[in-house]
């Protein structure tokens, strides 16, 4: 159990110099009230702030470090808090580092030693600890502002219940693997009997064993027919091939008289070469055109190049001349741009510039007039050149078509004649391939007729005999399946009935398993089940005296419901909370509005931390509301400080201005903002 004895700080908010609160001096109810001195006010003081300084001291704060500093001074956030242990001195700083000196032991240095050690004073999670210690503004009471499940939770944690969910949780866990086991084995025993049965019924099906309806003299009685229809098909197929053979030596050969084509290949020799001449002739003449066009290209770029040569020229004489009136005027003392007189030294740097200038342009025109005087003799050689241009036809090009075409026509005559001598050749062939081919279809036909017959009767005679083979196969394989069906059905029989009867056993011994974890989880329920009906009377108990010091609830009952079990046998881990009051019952508080919920929320809040102090000394000796009444009418407020003040049994800390909490709170702390910064006055 914690128990606050002074606080001081500096360096965060508006709080630039060292302040200190010795809180052992303080009533059980005091009131943390402002003054503005900038505005006459009391808000922007910052009475929040010695309770953030509080916060950030246990590690509480969830305003980040860069808001809380101060901005008035240079010197880092300091905070350090003087405690009295379960008997035992403690005093926490926390600066830049975390310290921790209790009974005269000096934890620092790491700071995850340091906050492990916090955490073992604390002695439950922080986030259960920060609302056990500090109501912020906005917030409604911490215990009814939980879900169901999360207040069951807390309660579980604070009361040291938890140590209970792992055991609870293990023991489902083990429950719900036995339940799949139970499933698993039965479902292996209805297969395991549905298996026998099948086993049994199945022998029962097999019926009698095969009997044997052909024997071995038989099957080489038919074998010897068989072979002898081969033999006789195999005899005529030889006769057949033979006459076949003799035939065949008769086919008649063609022998063809090449046709001769010695005039179509000369003609072919002399139509290649006459192509090469031709191409040689346009050959020539385009290289002829080719080197006459390159001397006009190169004439006519020189052309080009005296024709700018002029151009430039041109503009460099009207240039020339525009200087010149210039350095008239300059020497006529006068500036050449808007004739104003002007006779100094710059005149003459201008002068110097322009003559410099008229000497180059000189050169240029110069150039011009050469370029001049060379452009005709340019132009004549280009009208020269351009009549040297070959005609379109070379000579001799005519001649040549005229020879090319005369003996295409001859070859085309030549591979005529070679294609009507052929056909003539082709047409004696086919006759003399057809006669043959009709005696080899003659022969072929009555061959196959002859062969049909044998054919036949050797199919015949094989079919009876694989038939008989068959049978004899068939019988011995139908009595050795049914021999090995028989066995494997015996094996099968017994295996199942080795399963059903294992599989019994496994389950009966599962079944007692599950009836006896379920006992043991019964009692865990039951053990939970008090404890929390206990717990939750205690703080009911406590809010209903707490919260009948007010007038209009005088008659007021709260009452809190949780732990229930459901039709399935799992506990329904939710806390509810009903007020019962004139005769309306099961209200849920959390439906209530204005004083009558802020009235509910601080009792029950109260009688929660006295519960838990009271059983497990965790916790403070200040609670501290910081503008609980917002929103609250004067009858509201007065009614919940009535209540306050009948409650003793820790500090009650109120951050609030409004002047009727002065009407009942004698005790009070004020933070007086001057300028930029604050401090800290009370009266003890």
């Amino acid at each position: 159990m914690l128990s606050l004895k002074e606080l001081k700080f500096r360096g965060i908010g508006r709080f630039a110099e060292e302040q200190r609160i010795a809180f052992d001096n303080l009533g059980n109810l005091v009131q943390v009230d402002g003054q503005n001195c900038n505005t006459n006010g009391s808000s922007g003081s910052g009475k929040s702030t010695i309770f953030n300084a509080l916060d950030f001291l246990l590690g509480l704060n969830s305003i980040p470090n860069s808001v809380l500093q101060s901005r008035e001074t240079d010197e880092p956030m300091w905070v350090e808090g003087s405690f009295d242990y379960n008997g035992s001195p403690l005093i926490i700083t926390r600066g830049k580092k975390l310290k921790i000196e209790l009974n005269g032991e000096v934890t620092t240095g790491s700071a995850k030693l340091s906050e492990e050690k916090l955490d073992q004073i604390l002695s439950i999670p922080r986030q259960l600890f920060r609302p056990m210690l500090h109501k912020r503004q906005g917030e409604r009471g911490f215990f009814l502002n939980f879900t169901p499940k999360e207040t069951n939770d807390f309660l579980t944690d604070c009361l040291g219940l938890s140590n209970f969910k792992k055991p609870m949780l293990e023991l489902d866990n083990k429950l719900q693997e036995l339940g799949k086991r139970k499933e698993s084995l039965s479902i292996d025993l209805e297969s395991a009997k549905t298996g026998l049965s099948a086993s049994q019924n199945a022998i029962a099906s097999l019926g009698l064993a095969p009997v044997k309806e052909i024997d071995q003299t038989t099957i080489v009685r038919l074998k010897a027919t068989a072979d002898a229809s081969k033999m006789a098909l195999q005899t005529l197929l030889s006769a057949q091939q033979a006459e076949l053979a003799d035939l065949e030596a008769k086919r008649p050969i063609s022998t063809a008289i090449p046709f001769d084509t010695s005039k179509k290949s000369s003609h072919e020799r002399e139509l290649e070469n006459l192509k090469i001449q031709i191409n040689q002739l346009l050959l020539a003449q385009k290289d002829k055109e080719n080197e006459i066009n390159s001397a006009v290209h190169v004439a006519k770029a020189k052309q080009r190049e005296l024709e700018n040569k002029i151009e430039r020229g041109s503009q460099a004489k009207d240039r020339a001349t525009k200087e010149a009136l210039k350095i008239k005027k300059i020497r006529e003392s006068l500036c050449p741009t808007c004739e104003q007189s002007w006779a100094n030294d710059a005149a003459k740097k201008e002068e110097g510039a322009l003559l410099e200038s008229i000497n180059q342009l000189r050169a240029q025109v110069l150039e011009g007039e050469q370029a001049s005087a060379q452009l005709g003799s340019v132009r004549e050689e280009i009208r020269q050149l351009t009549e040297k241009m070959p005609l379109a036809i070379p000579d001799g090009y005519q001649e040549l078509l005229t020879r090319e075409r005369f003996l295409m026509g001859d070859i085309a005559l030549e591979i005529q004649k070679e294609r009507e001598y052929a056909h003539e050749r082709n047409e004696k062939t086919k006759a003399l391939q057809a006669f043959f081919a009709s005696q080899h279809k003659t022969m072929r036909d009555k061959h196959a007729v002859d062969a049909e017959q044998l054919r036949n009767q050797v199919a015949l005679d094989s079919k009876v005999f694989d038939a008989a083979v068959a049978q004899l196969k068939s019988y011995e394989e139908s009595r050795v399946r049914y021999e090995n069906s028989l066995n494997n059905l015996k094996a099968q029989e017994l295996t199942y009935s080795e399963k059903v009867s294992k599989i019994s056993q496994a389950l009966s011994l599962v079944n007692n398993d599950i009836e006896s974890y379920e006992e043991l989880k019964k009692a865990v329920k039951s053990y939970l089940s008090c404890s929390f009906d206990e717990a939750l009377e205690t703080i009911s108990d406590n809010s209903t005296r707490l919260i009948r010091n007010i007038p209009n609830m005088a008659n007021a009952t709260i009452q809190l419901i949780g732990l229930r079990e459901t039709k399935e046998g799992k506990i329904k881990e939710e806390v509810t909370a009903v007020l019962n009051l004139d005769g309306d019952e099961n209200i849920d508080i959390r439906s209530l509005s204005g004083g009558e919920r802020t009235s509910a929320d601080l009792a029950i809040d109260l009688a929660v931390l006295d519960m838990i102090e009271s059983r497990t000394n965790v916790g403070t000796n200040i609670f501290i509301l910081d503008e609980p009444f917002n929103g609250l009418d004067t009858t509201c407020i007065e009614a919940t400080l009535e209540m306050l003040r009948n409650y003793n049994n820790k500090k009650l800390l109120i951050v609030e201005h409004n002047p009727i909490i002065s009407q009942f709170i004698s005790q009070k702390i004020t933070v007086i903002r001057d300028g930029q910064t604050s401090r800290v006055e009370y009266n003890s």
